[in-house]
């Protein structure tokens, strides 16, 4: 937004871990690379594009998944993202998450997440904690995400 003059950026960040540096760029600095090495320009445009179709897909979930495939969807992302493998064999998302964020990231309700989430846990798909969450089945997670019917060796077995 920088590279914007007049604009205001309409978020804000926030830290989900303690930082200690914190960078910014005003404008006149932002304007002066951008103009002695164009490339820098080429490559904010494709990272606007990115964000932007990013957002697309965000806003194309929430009109139109249902709940429990928005939130698979987000712990699928994040696990391809800040995904690390656990001592368990299971996936740790990297960084913090509470159920509350997760809420929050997929337009629902606390109550529906950790519903959805303890659900999740029974069948042997997540583990969470205190904002943490392992992924234990990434391949059911997924099937969850893509609503598409679990493979006989991820139902659920027969009841007694």
């Amino acid at each position: 937004m920088a590279a914007i003059p007049n604009a205001e950026y309409p978020l804000t960040a926030q830290c989900l871990s303690p930082s200690v540096t914190v960078l910014a760029w005003g404008s006149a600095p932002l304007t002066a690379l951008i103009e002695h090495y164009p490339i820098l320009a080429v490559r904010a445009m494709q990272m606007v594009t990115g964000r932007f179709v990013q957002l697309q897909n965000l806003y194309r979930e929430l009109a139109t998944l249902r709940v429990e495939q928005r939130i698979a969807r987000a712990l699928v992302r994040l696990t391809r993202q800040a995904g690390t493998p656990d001592q368990t064999g299971g996936t740790l998302i990297g960084i913090p998450l509470s159920r509350q964020h997760l809420a929050d990231m997929t337009g629902t309700t606390l109550y529906t997440v950790s519903r959805t989430l303890s659900a999740w846990e029974q069948r042997g798909i997540v583990t969470s904690g205190r904002e943490r969450v392992i992924v234990r089945n990434l391949e059911g997670l997924t099937a969850l995400a893509d609503d598409v019917p679990p493979r006989p060796s991820q139902a659920e077995p027969p009841p007694c």
